[in-house]
């Protein structure tokens, strides 16, 4: 396994399966094989607990089984073990297998850092960073319902720059952008 996955990446193996949780939880890793046929421990528990982990939620699962654990194999999958391969273990498979769910991996992470950019995009002012109007109605909508069911009172402060026209007639709107992030 070792030699056959070292042309996807680093491989580190660990029979250990507390040590493994140890490892995993670093948050490095992109690809976890896990064998549910451990000899001192439960692989679907392991697999179990690594998919709900935070830091390797994300991380791919790929089982190691039996042909014969058909049973063992089903739960493995409604768990959110992404792809498996049978024992006796094929080189090429391995690796193949391996590959799609690593390109599978960077699509999803990629989709998903896409997903934040936006949401960051869709409640803060480009220029100044701040939360934006729309932002701000939700928050502000919550802190008065829950000031109006007794919790912490609200105060707002709104602030207005007089005459900001003049400073972007004079100075041009990149001096007038200057103003409103150093305001």
């Amino acid at each position: 396994i070792v030699a056959a996955l070292a042309e996807c990446g680093n491989v580190t193996v660990e029979s250990d399966v507390g040590r493994a949780q140890e490892l995993a939880n670093s948050g490095t890793y992109d690809l976890i094989i896990v064998s549910l046929r451990l000899k001192n421990a439960d692989g679907l528990r392991l697999c179990s607990h690594l998919r709900s982990s935070v830091p390797t939620r994300n991380a791919v699962l790929l089982a190691l089984v039996e042909a014969s654990d058909t049973a063992q194999l089903v739960r493995a999958l409604e768990m959110g073990v992404a792809d498996y391969v049978i024992r006796p273990i094929e080189r090429n498979e391995l690796v193949a297998r391996s590959r799609t769910q690593l390109r599978r991996k960077q699509y999803q992470d990629r989709l998903r850092q896409s997903y934040q950019m936006s949401v960051a995009l869709a409640v803060t002012d480009p220029l100044t960073g701040l939360h934006n109007r729309r932002s701000m109605e939700g928050h502000l909508d919550n802190l008065v319902a829950r000031a109006n069911a007794g919790g912490k009172p609200v105060s707002v402060m709104m602030l207005d720059i007089d005459h900001f026209k003049k400073i972007n007639d004079t100075y041009g709107h990149a001096g007038g952008d200057e103003v409103l992030k150093e305001f």
